[in-house]
C-alpha cells in the first residue's frame, strides 16, 4: 500500500467491508435462529484485490499487467463497475457472469423477504443481538480532530515547492519515451504522475503499457519515495499533537482486525 502514514489510524476499504459483511452475516446467524425466512446471501471476507491501495496511483509491475488504471477489485466488481478487460480468460469471465447472475436472483429472492413484516420485526430485534452490535459500532468510521488536520498536512505537502522538481523528473521520464503527461505543471494529489491516455474503465494492451511506464519512471525518479518523504513531514507535528489519541485508535483498530480475521476463520471451519 502507498499512502500516508496517517492511514494507520483509519479503517481501510478493506476493514469496513469486512467489518460490514460480518454485521450481515451475524444478523443472518441471529435471523436463522430465531427461525425467520433468511435471504438466500453468502457473506464472507472481502477479496484481497482491495488490500491493494495506493493514494498516488498504480506503482507495481503486476497491478499495472493486471488492472492497468482501472480500481482494483475481483472481476465481478469490476463487472458491475463497467470496466472492460482483456486480460481476463474466457474461463475467467464466464465463471463471473454466471456469479452475477446468481447473485442477481438471489437478491431478487433477498428482496421480497426483506419486504415482509415477519422480515423487519426479526430484524429489529436482532439489532440488539451482542455480535451484531458490535460489528455495527466496528462498522462506523472513527474520528478526531486529527482528521481535518492531516487532510490540511496532505494538501500543503503537495503545494510544497520541493513537489515540483519531482513532478519535472516524472515528466522527463515520460516525455523520454514518447508519451506525455496529462497535467504537465499540476503537482495536486490525483493528477501529478498521470499521463495522457490512461483511463480507468478499460484494462488492455494500450493501458497495461502506458501503466507499466508510469511504474517504471515512479521507479527511475524515485518519485514516491520522494513524495512520500515530503508528506510525511507534514504530518509529523499531527503525530506528535495527538499521540495518546492515535495510539489508542491504532490499539483498538488492530484488535477489531484480529476479531474480523478469527471470525471469518470460524465460519470457514463450519
Amino acid at each position: 500500500m502507498v499512502a500516508p502514514g496517517s492511514v494507520r489510524f483509519s479503517a481501510t476499504e478493506f476493514d469496513t467491508m469486512g467489518f460490514a459483511n460480518a454485521k450481515s452475516a451475524a444478523q443472518t446467524d441471529c435471523l436463522r435462529s430465531s427461525g425467520a425466512e433468511v435471504p438466500p446471501l453468502h457473506w464472507q471476507a472481502p477479496d484481497p484485490e482491495y488490500l491493494i491501495a495506493s493514494a498516488l496511483g498504480v506503482w507495481r509491475e503486476e497491478d499495472a499487467e493486471r488492472f492497468a488504471f482501472a480500481k482494483p477489485a475481483p472481476i465481478e466488481d469490476m463487472m458491475l463497475n463497467k470496466v472492460d478487460s482483456a486480460v481476463w480468460s474466457e474461463a475467467e469471465e464466464g465463471a463471473a457472469r454466471a456469479y452475477l447472475a446468481d447473485m442477481e436472483s438471489r437478491l431478487s429472492r433477498a428482496a421480497r423477504i426483506e419486504g415482509t413484516a415477519e422480515f423487519r420485526t426479526a430484524m429489529k430485534k436482532c439489532a440488539s443481538n451482542p455480535a451484531v452490535a458490535k460489528w455495527e459500532k466496528l462498522e462506523r468510521p472513527v474520528g478526531g480532530p486529527w482528521g481535518p488536520e492531516f487532510f490540511a498536512a496532505g494538501d500543503a505537502a503537495f503545494r510544497d515547492a520541493r513537489m515540483k522538481p519531482i513532478k519535472a523528473d516524472f515528466v522527463a521520464c515520460v516525455r523520454s519515451a514518447g508519451s506525455e503527461p496529462a497535467h504537465a505543471e499540476s503537482t495536486a494529489v490525483d493528477e501529478i504522475f498521470t499521463v495522457q491516455g490512461e483511463a480507468d474503465d478499460r484494462v488492455d494492451e494500450q493501458q497495461i503499457k502506458l501503466a507499466l511506464l508510469v511504474v517504471k519512471c515512479k521507479a527511475q525518479t524515485k518519485a514516491i519515495e520522494r513524495t512520500m518523504r515530503i508528506w510525511a513531514q507534514y504530518e509529523s507535528p499531527i503525530y506528535e499533537k495527538y499521540s495518546s489519541e492515535l495510539i489508542r485508535v491504532r490499539r483498538n483498530l488492530d484488535a477489531a482486525r484480529v476479531d474480523a480475521d478469527e471470525f471469518w476463520a470460524a465460519r470457514a471451519e463450519k
